[in-house]
């Protein structure tokens, strides 16, 4: 709960105060400057304001006038704190607009240009999230799947999404068929089995009507994906969050899976999907549930993959997985990122399949 401070109507400066004390015991500036062992100068600048009290004056003060030094520091200090008459108001806006948008990180990143100048960087952080004004609510603030629920976006991940968008409008795909792309799909994880083959994915993609934006993501925003709709073409989006093959392939079928299944009906960004901490499976929502099974089917036909854990575990060595990899027709990181989501091996074991795609990938800034 938020405390509440009590604020006195009117504040009078600590000289008023001991004015009172100086009279009732009928003393002079020059008696308490004598008492004190100040100069008389000292003693009317603090009556009259221009001086602040110091630990050591409240202490003579109080020991002057029989009171606690508390007393004195504390009428100082509501005295300054009233003749402050700056205005807030420039705070109050770097807050707002600091509370809507990651500004440090949109101005590392070159997203904004950032300026001194508050109407300037407003006017920037509204043109980059595609609104009017600080109170209008982003057209890139998707759904989040967190843990087992949807939930709001973080402004550090609406403007992730926000950066998609815009690079996602400066390509040119060709006409989006769902029913051609569906029987595409499945052929990906074959044709692009080789890592270094990655590099001309998003062309690829983008010759069957769908837009690949590859972005890291920003910061504290633990962003794996997205699935969304521009101006009826689809678009995905990864982070490549955690540069392994495998993470990549079942982030990208997962994100594909949600083009294919779900359409433009909710267009999402998934945080935390894949990972140590990753949701399981049936903590998460229907849709994704839907989008899990559909990308593991994809990447590694479940009877075959069942088959191979049922003849060798609780053992699987580096030459049975490249075999398995070989029949399948994928890279033999996907075989070991699929022992890892069932559980089957450990997060570290066989890490000399789980190559880096990263810098093979055209990233996007």
């Amino acid at each position: 709960m938020e405390k509440s401070y009590m604020i006195p109507v009117e504040v009078f400066p600590p000289g008023d105060f001991i004015k009172e004390e100086m009279e009732a015991r009928g003393w002079s500036q020059a008696d308490l400057a004598a008492i004190m062992g100040r100069p008389v100068q000292t003693i009317n600048e603090i009556l009259v304001g221009k001086k602040s009290i110091t630990p050591d004056t409240a202490r003579e003060l109080a020991t002057a006038f029989g009171v606690h030094p508390q007393l004195f520091l504390n009428l100082d200090n509501a005295y300054r704190l009233s003749l402050s008459k700056a205005d807030l108001s420039p705070v109050a806006r770097r807050a707002a607009i600091y509370a809507k948008a990651p500004v440090r990180d949109l101005i590392k990143r070159r997203w904004i240009a950032g300026s001194s100048d508050l109407d300037r960087l407003e006017r920037q952080v509204c043109a980059f999230l595609e609104i009017a004004s600080l109170d209008d609510e982003s057209p890139c603030n998707f759904a989040a799947r967190k843990s087992d629920d949807y939930a709001t976006l973080t402004p550090g991940q609406i403007a992730w999404g926000c950066r998609c968008r815009q690079i996602a409008r400066r390509r040119r795909v060709a006409k989006f068929s769902p029913a051609a792309f569906r029987k595409f799909v499945p052929t990906l994880p074959k044709e692009f089995a080789e890592e270094q083959s990655l590099e001309r994915l998003p062309k690829e993609l983008a010759k069957h009507g769908l837009i690949l934006v590859l972005l890291e993501h920003l910061p504290g925003t633990k962003i794996d994906g997205a699935a969304f709709w521009l101006d009826g073409q689809p678009v995905v989006a990864l982070s490549v969050r955690y540069d392994r093959v495998d993470s990549f392939w079942y982030t990208l079928m997962h994100e594909l899976a949600h083009v294919v299944l779900h359409g433009d009906e909710n267009p999402i960004i998934d945080v935390n999907l894949v990972g140590p901490s990753a949701a399981t499976t049936d903590d998460k929502p229907i849709a994704e549930q839907e989008a899990d099974r559909q990308a593991i089917e994809w990447l590694a036909p479940g009877d075959e993959l069942t088959r191979f854990i049922a003849q060798n575990k609780p053992y699987y060595s580096h030459d049975q997985i490249v075999r398995l990899a070989e029949s399948l027709g994928v890279h033999p990181g996907v075989v070991v990122g699929q022992l890892q989501y069932r559980k089957e091996i450990g997060w570290g074991q066989s890490r000399k399949f789980l190559v880096k795609v990263r810098d093979i990938l055209p990233m996007e800034s």
